[in-house]
Order: structure tokens, then C-alpha cells, then sequence
């Protein structure tokens, strides 16, 4: 939420740049080694998604690789295409934040 405070109030994130973080629920995926408790960092060009107690990155999308993106209550559909680095696929993400996404 630091981040995103920062982000609301300066513009910028601690590194310069347009980073905000949500936390979410990571569900069981395939093409994931990692579910569980996690962060969705969105910055100016990119989507990561971190493990939220190691901080590792469970997986980074390009912003020109994502097709679409849905907030519903408590849910965030994201469609990744077919030249981003998980393939082609839509992943799903449990959060309380959907609607600030």
C-alpha cells in the first residue's frame, strides 16, 4: 500500500518510476511454481506478479502482451496473449482490491 501511496501522492515509485502494488491471492496454475498469498505490481510498462513472503517473481507480463483485463468483486480475470511469457491463457487472481484495479 506504500507504494501505492507513493505512486497516488508523487507520481512516481520508490525507483523513479509509476509502480503500484495490489495484494492477491495467486491460484494454482500450471504454468505458475508458486500459489498462494502475492503481490500484482503494475508499472508503466509491465505486470509483475511476486510471491508474497520470498518476494520471488512468480511471473512478469508485458503490458503489450496482455489482451484484456476484468475486475469483478473480488475476482481479476487477466487474458495474456499468445507472445507473452506464460503462452497464450487467461489467469485468474483473487483480490479484495479488483475495483482500484
Amino acid at each position: 500500500w506504500l507504494f501505492a501511496l507513493n505512486a497516488v501522492l508523487f507520481g512516481k515509485g520508490p525507483n523513479g518510476r509509476h509502480v503500484i502494488q495490489f495484494v492477491v491471492h495467486i491460484w494454482s496454475c500450471p504454468k505458475f511454481n508458486y500459489y498462494g498469498s502475492g503481490l500484482l505490481e503494475i508499472r508503466e510498462d509491465q505486470m509483475i506478479v511476486w510471491s508474497k513472503g520470498e518476494k520471488d517473481e512468480v511471473v512478469r507480463w508485458n503490458l503489450g502482451h496482455i489482451r484484456s483485463f476484468k475486475a469483478k468483486p473480488s475476482l481479476l480475470e487477466i487474458v495474456a496473449g499468445s507472445r507473452s511469457s506464460t503462452g497464450e491463457g487467461v489467469f485468474l487472481f483473487g483480490t479484495q482490491e479488483s475495483v482500484l484495479i
